[in-house]
């Protein structure tokens, strides 16, 4: 039996010029050091890669239990203790092939994911290399877009008028329709333009709130104005009727006849104002209307027309 080769279709007896697992006997075994070889005997599901190992293994035990040993004599003890050292050998040798196998079935996840790194940076190293023209160009485009996207902000903010007054307003509008665009807004001039028409809208609704807010401060104030004036003609009305003592002189029948108090400038632009606005709603205009247009003239918001406030 020594001598027998075990090839690799696992079963069949072959020469020694065949690619072997294993070769040799009991004791004396020796196994492919070719690792796909190795890899086959030990890598399947059921295990029955290592079932020729076995039947190798067990067919020289068979034989060897086929000869007479005594275990009554010290030489047939001997050969029993002697065989079996050489199936523990085997199992040593087995041991130690099947753990190099696993050591190297262990490293393939590890060589596997560095070779699939060593792919993936090269691959993107090439990828970055052929498009850093490009990269370089977006770069800077990116650059100029954030350049006019802060001058389309700029534009912008100026929409925010919550706290100016009527005619800072109509400055600010003035400001944004003098904005002119030109070649160097690119391709951003529709942002440019939208942005303009965006922030006049604003303006003059703004322009308008502040207006009618006006007129309504303006209607307050006069209306505290006549009350104080009505109050001062009560007053003198309960004065003058009012009876006299009789140890003080008949003052009533010596005094000349009281004219009525001329008018306080303020007192005289609300009969004015309100002579105006009669004519307005007269004339066919809203009320509403016509106190905005009273406001904005006596502001002075519209050229070249004014509100006389001179004696009546």
């Amino acid at each position: 039996m020594d001598g027998q080769v075990v090839d690799a279709d696992f079963g069949a007896t072959r020469s020694r010029q065949s690619l072997s697992v294993i070769t040799g006997d009991i004791g004396t075994l020796i196994v492919t050091d070719q690792p796909e070889r190795r890899l086959a005997i030990f890598n399947t599901e059921d295990g029955s890669g290592v079932d020729p190992l076995l039947a190798f293994i067990k067919a020289r035990i068979d034989a060897w239990n086929a000869q007479p040993h005594s275990i009554e004599t010290k030489t047939g003890r001997d050969e029993i203790r002697a065989f079996a050292h050489k199936i523990t050998k085997t199992k040593t040798v087995l041991k130690g092939v099947g753990k190099a196998v696993a050591d190297e079935v262990k490293k393939v996840p590890k060589n596997v994911d560095g070779s699939r790194r060593k792919l993936i940076e090269t691959i993107e190293a090439w990828h970055d290399e052929v498009r850093k023209p490009l990269t370089e160009w977006e770069a800077e485009d990116e650059k100029r877009k954030d350049k006019h996207r802060t001058a389309v902000a700029a534009i912008e903010d100026m929409a925010a008028a919550g706290n100016l007054t009527a005619p800072q307003i109509r400055e600010r509008i003035a400001s944004a329709q003098a904005l002119q665009f030109g070649p160097e807004t690119e391709d951003f001039l529709p942002n440019y333009a939208s942005a303009k028409a965006r922030v006049l809208k604003a303006l003059e609704e703004a322009l308008l709130k502040r207006v009618a807010d006006d007129a309504k401060d303006e209607e307050l104030a006069t209306l505290r104005a006549e009350a104080a004036a009505r109050k001062r003609e009560d007053e003198a009305r309960a004065a003058a009727a009012s009876p006299v003592p009789e140890t003080a002189p008949r003052a009533a029948e010596t005094a000349p006849a009281l004219s009525p108090a001329p008018l306080t400038p303020l007192e005289r632009k609300i009969q004015v104002n309100r002579a105006a606005l009669a004519a307005l709603v007269e004339a066919g205009i809203p009320e509403d209307l016509g106190k905005v247009v009273i406001t904005l003239i006596a502001q002075g918001s519209v050229p070249a027309v004014s509100i006389d406030y001179g004696a009546p």
